[in-house]
């Protein structure tokens, strides 16, 4: 049950600001992107999974609030929401084990989280769609 309403605030979070990452860490107190102005109706939510170290953005300076979200970034999402632990997984030949979200991919498959788009291959650059979700 617990999954469940982590995998709901992940999924509305990442619904609500339709955001790319692909670094992430907690505990910043300012955040530096130069495209999430503080009037923004989207800065608060941002400035809260900035803050929790669910998200930190695409580039250092910015967050790409109107940007799509990949398959990669929201396992990557669901995992740091949930407390996962990363593993390596060998079942799809298209997550390297030296790229960034490999780990993550691997604790996704784990956890039934997720299945890949073939048995072989998972698209982790492919954009996430909310039917996806």
């Amino acid at each position: 049950m617990k999954f469940k309403k982590i995998l709901s605030a992940a999924i509305a979070g990442a619904m609500l600001t339709t955001a790319s990452t692909t670094i992430f860490s907690a505990g910043k107190a300012e955040m530096p992107f130069k495209d999430v102005e503080s009037g923004a109706w989207f800065y608060e939510p941002i400035k809260q999974i900035y803050d929790k170290g669910y998200m930190e953005g695409v580039e250092k300076d910015r967050f790409s609030p109107d940007g799509g979200l990949t398959r990669a970034q929201f396992v990557t999402i669901l995992c740091r929401m949930s407390g996962g632990e990363q593993k390596i997984t060998n079942r799809f030949k298209d997550v390297p084990s030296d790229r960034w979200y490999s780990g993550y991919v691997g604790w996704a498959e784990s956890s039934g989280v997720v299945d890949g788009m073939t048995p072989n291959t998972f698209a982790p650059d492919k954009p996430m769609t909310r039917q996806e979700m």
